[in-house]
């Protein structure tokens, strides 16, 4: 799926790009460190009103659970 700045971004689009990183294993771990990593969570805390993190933390827990084989559909 090709993509450039001008296409519009909607989560839709996100999320396929999201796939296809994944499926086709193009993807790098963060090298944000532990440092890094807590500072982003707690910036994204600050930002992301009550129900937007318990999203986030809902999509986590499937995506957790997918890739560990653990996932059971609700």
């Amino acid at each position: 799926m090709a993509m450039t700045l001008h296409t519009l971004k909607t989560d839709a689009i996100d999320a396929a790009m999201i796939a296809d990183l994944m499926r086709y294993n193009r993807y790098e771990p963060c090298a944000l460190g532990e440092r890094g990593a807590a500072k982003l969570g707690r910036a994204t805390a600050r930002r992301l009103p009550k129900r937007s993190i318990m999203l986030k933390n809902r999509a986590t827990a499937i995506l957790d659970g997918l890739f560990s084989g653990s996932f059971r559909p609700t």
